[in-house]
């Protein structure tokens, strides 16, 4: 049926709006769309519906009517922004205590935040993250580095990022 076909491929072009909007609010590569995209689908399921249930005339949202629980936009935070997770081994008791990352979302398995480590450059998992509303580009290094700290996404090729310290060999 159009109408049925219309409203379904109305949700992708929402979808993929939004995740060119946080893209563009990010400042990360291109590379990072598949994060946006699954960002915005999480985000996506605790909106609810533009119709109250019938009989009932609460709203419900896609979240609840897979769970029966209601979901939950408070634990959500914009795509791509600065954020310091806690370091459970520091190197030392008066060492940084906090690693600077970027925020790709809710972590898909677990009541954590899905985060890049920008120096140690790989995935990181917590829940223990302060955010800085309005902070985006974490990806660069502090001002007079010599070079960013990740041009681009290694994982989108399937290559393993290099160990903390060194040079990577594409710059």
């Amino acid at each position: 049926c159009p109408k049925q076909n219309s409203r379904s491929e109305g949700a992708w072009r929402h979808k993929a709006a939004a995740s060119a909007k946080a893209m563009e609010m990010s400042k990360l590569p291109i590379d990072w769309w598949w994060y946006a995209w699954r960002d915005s689908e999480q985000k996506s399921w605790v909106i609810p519906h533009d119709r109250p249930e019938p009989g009932t005339g609460k709203y419900s949202c896609p979240w609840k009517d897979f769970t029966g629980r209601d979901g939950n936009a408070d634990v959500h935070r914009p795509f791509g922004l600065t954020a310091y997770c806690k370091d459970f081994h520091p190197t030392s008791k008066v060492a940084c205590q906090g690693i600077r990352c970027v925020h790709l979302g809710r972590a898909p398995n677990m009541s954590a935040y899905l985060l890049w480590d920008v120096e140690g450059r790989r995935l990181r998992y917590s829940p223990h993250v302060h955010f800085f509303p309005g902070e985006y580009g974490a990806l660069t290094c502090k001002p007079g580095a010599s070079e960013t700290v990740a041009s681009r996404n290694p994982w989108a090729s399937g290559e393993h990022a290099p160990a903390p310290g060194t040079r990577d060999h594409r710059e």
